[in-house]
């Protein structure tokens, strides 16, 4: 392919090939009929970098879904630990304030 023939995919080309991939999965040859223009080898390209490019947004966005529940288990943790804090125990300091007063 030369650069002069290489063109990007439309936006009705997008949808269709989404349509077509999900009907007729790797069969690149049954897809080429339907979008004139496009070469098998053309499509085939376009197949593995659609799904590189989906499986990349997927997996960034499961580990950005981790990082928020780790964040979030820690801010619970810490407000639950904030929150049962047991009271001082004043006990000793009055003992020791009795103490120093004899």
């Amino acid at each position: 392919m030369t650069a002069s023939n290489k063109k990007r995919w439309t936006e009705r080309e997008e949808q269709l090939f989404v349509q077509l991939a999900t009907r007729f999965g790797k069969n690149f040859k049954r897809m080429e009929p339907h979008l004139p223009g496009r070469s098998y080898s053309q499509i085939r390209s376009h197949f593995y970098n659609h799904v590189r490019r989906e499986l990349g947004r997927e997996a960034r966005s499961q580990e950005s879904q981790k990082q928020i529940m780790t964040q979030k288990q820690e801010v619970e943790q810490v407000q639950y630990q904030e929150a049962n804090v047991p009271e001082p125990d004043n006990s000793l300091v009055y003992t020791f304030i009795a103490f120093s007063e004899l």
